[in-house]
């Protein structure tokens, strides 16, 4: 049962990882489209 106990360790690890993986390309996505956003509305006052 140790060796459960690891893999499900490792499991719930892996779990977490890859949700904070997606959570930072949404992240990323989200302000690439904000700096985009930023520069489309700066260049109509130029």
């Amino acid at each position: 049962n140790d060796t459960r106990l690891e893999t499900w360790e490792c499991f719930s690890a892996g779990i977490a990882r890859t949700q904070q993986i997606q959570s930072y390309k949404q992240f990323k996505k989200d302000h690439i489209a904000k700096i985009k956003r930023h520069f489309k509305i700066e260049w109509r006052f130029l």
